[in-house]
């Protein structure tokens, strides 16, 4: 039963009732952890089902927020045989998104093409009977997966389809969705939060059941949860143990509570799943057996409710569960488990991007392999047309890098990518610090790249003349080096700048020096 969301269900209910008629509805559920948005789609999907229409559910995973349409693929994994009957061109941008395409036939999943691929899609499935999409942790997405999603659901009109995205404000990426409705989350009242704990915590003695009812502060996990997360001695024996932490600190704490009070092989099985992400069972278990931990080793999590097999995958009860699990074992474990991970993923089809974000994970210095690894992945995510991923690549290999020209060009790559993101402060935060790292003696090329990067961004952020200045800076540096040459592509964009800031004098400068040095491109 539903305490305190009589709002909340009827609005669902309508929604579904809508797209049963034939006409499209989409709503965002927003709320902090552990406020019920979970609970309402499960309500939503028991309520389509039982009214005939299909359901696909999805699920955004922190693990893969840098995998290009990770998020989409778990989505639309059983409706991936429907893409052949998409347009050509749209089934081609689907597969190659989702890396399903021969390298002749990738087009760098085209995101428009990729968008239009999923409305298609949609619109195929609910000619056979009414359709509900949902998407839970919508804030943990990776950015292509969102777009994709979004820009599907924002065209959908005349069509029986029920999208649903449940995202958490609080502590979590922020998931924008303008143009689709949004209904907020708030806490339980007293009446409705004082029946969910009687239901979940009958027994609870009367003090003990008004500090949760004040810590809880209406919170539906936490009313669930802080009950019984505690062994029966320990159960509040002091009325201060709990208040003095940080709000999303106490369902930590009670998660932690919970999975300390497991059996060792256990613990370490939710330890591997938690590092895995939305890995296969048989890569989770392929690792676990390093240490000691089997399928029968299960059973315990799933009885505490930790945990469930879905679709072929272990999923957390909830996001702090596995925050928990992670957060609970030792640097040195963790580090274990990733390298585990990894060896697991080596030469498995569609694993060589987890593999090496498993290294990176598992390393405690420079790692050549890794980076170079990385970087790997990088170019396969700039296939896919993820510039996000590939910047949050490259700066991961950077970090990995023995050397400094090496951390230099890799902070550079980073930085271009985050900059064809539209994250221009991020690109130019990376760059200050690949010009740091390169030198314009030894590699002006190097040098002058990373500048150009940061002075495109400052330049786009209206920053004109600050750009200019520290290209002209650059440039007469270079050209008082080995290689002048380099200067050219400086003093060209320096000439940019200038007429971006409306300075015809600065302008005539950069011109006249390029032409006097008689640099290749001076006559543009």
């Amino acid at each position: 039963m539903l305490h305190g969301r009589t709002r909340e269900t009827a609005a669902l209910d309508q929604l579904l009732a809508t797209a049963r008629a034939g006409r499209s509805g989409t709503l965002v559920l927003r709320g902090e952890a552990g406020i019920g948005k979970s609970v309402l789609l499960d309500h939503a999907a028991r309520t389509a089902e039982e009214a005939g229409m299909r359901v696909l559910r999805g699920t955004g995973i922190e693990a893969e927020g840098e995998l290009p349409f990770a998020g989409l693929h778990l989505m639309l994994a059983g409706a991936l045989d429907r893409v052949d009957g998409l347009p050509e061109a749209q089934a081609t941008a689907l597969r190659s998104a989702f890396g399903l395409a021969s390298a002749a036939a990738a087009d760098g999943g085209d995101r428009f093409l990729v968008g239009l691929a999923v409305l298609t899609l949609l619109d195929q499935l609910a000619e056979e009977r009414p359709l509900l999409c949902l998407v839970d942790d919508a804030h943990w997405l990776d950015r292509e997966s969102a777009n994709a999603l979004l820009f599907a659901a924002r065209r959908l009109n005349a069509e029986p389809v029920a999208v649903v995205f449940a995202a958490r404000d609080d502590h979590a990426p922020a998931f924008p969705a303008p143009g689709i409705p949004e209904l907020r989350l708030a806490g339980l009242d007293s009446e409705a939060a004082s029946a969910l704990l009687a239901e979940h915590a009958a027994g609870l003695p009367r003090h003990a059941r008004d500090i949760v009812l004040k810590e809880a502060a209406g919170n539906p996990l936490a009313l669930c949860e802080l009950p019984t997360a505690q062994r029966e001695e320990e159960r509040y024996a002091s009325p201060y143990g709990i208040t003095a932490l940080p709000p999303h600190s106490r369902l930590l704490r009670a998660f932690s509570t919970s999975v300390a009070a497991l059996p060792e092989p256990t613990r370490a099985l939710l330890l591997v799943a938690a590092a895995a992400g939305t890995a296969g069972l048989d890569t989770v278990l392929a690792a676990a057996e390093r240490f000691g931990a089997t399928l029968d080793d299960l059973e315990p999590a799933e009885q505490s409710r930790l945990l469930h097999l879905a679709d072929g995958a272990l999923v957390f009860r909830h996001p702090l569960v596995r925050t928990a699990v992670y957060q609970g074992g030792t640097a040195g474990r963790r580090l274990a488990v990733h390298r585990a991970l990894a060896d697991v993923l080596d030469g498995r089809p569609g694993g060589a991007d987890q593999r090496a974000w498993h290294l990176a994970a598992a390393g405690t210095g420079p790692d050549p392999v890794a980076a170079r690894l990385l970087e790997e992945s990088a170019e396969r995510a700039r296939a896919r047309g993820s510039s996000s991923t590939v910047a949050a690549a490259y700066e991961r290999a950077a970090a990995l890098t023995p050397d400094d020209a090496g951390r230099g060009r890799r902070l550079t790559a980073a930085a271009r990518a985050a900059a064809d993101a539209g994250r221009l402060d991020q690109a130019e935060e990376l760059a200050v610090r690949a010009i740091a790292l390169t030198d314009g003696d030894a590699d002006p090329a190097a040098h002058a790249a990373a500048v150009l990067v940061r002075a495109e961004a400052a330049d786009e952020q209206g920053r004109s003349r600050d750009a200019h200045a520290l290209l002209t800076e650059a440039a007469e540096r270079l050209l008082a080096g080995p290689a002048p040459d380099t200067a050219g592509p400086l003093l060209l964009r320096a000439a940019h700048a200038a007429w971006h800031a409306g300075d015809q004098a600065a302008l005539d400068a950069a011109s006249a020096r390029a032409a006097g040095l008689r640099l290749p491109g001076a006559d543009r």
